[in-house]
């Protein structure tokens, strides 16, 4: 749940994600265990969660292009934490269980099992 830049601590991406869609944006690490408002989950000894990314399935998305032109009502985005991401040919990829997947697909992969994993 923590990540170093510029050798200092600092809440990672997931972190914030989780904090403010369950904590009001506030994030608390105490012993063995993350907070996230009235939610939380355990973590190991140096605030790590362990991830299988089992569930790679592609995230439901709305185009730029649908954004752009107007073509999507705002509310469809009330209350949800909305994570932008690029698929095409210059998609950054990594490679889980041989596979290629974008860059942001695997990261809402995490976010899920995270969630998932919250009590």
């Amino acid at each position: 749940m923590l990540e170093v830049f510029l050798r200092q601590p600092v809440e990672s991406l997931y972190a914030c994600a989780l904090a403010e869609a369950f904590g009001e944006g506030v994030f608390r690490l105490e012993n063995d265990t993350a907070s996230f408002g009235k939610k939380s989950l355990p973590v190991n000894s140096t605030a790590e969660v362990a991830i299988s990314l089992a569930d790679m399935s592609p995230p439901p998305y709305i185009s730029a292009r649908q954004l752009l032109k107007g073509n999507i009502d705002a509310n469809v985005f009330f209350g949800k934490v909305v994570i932008l991401g690029y698929t095409g040919t210059r998609s950054p990829t990594i490679s889980v269980r041989g596979a290629p997947f974008p860059l942001h697909q695997i990261f809402l992969a995490q976010l899920r099992e995270l969630v998932l994993a919250l009590r």
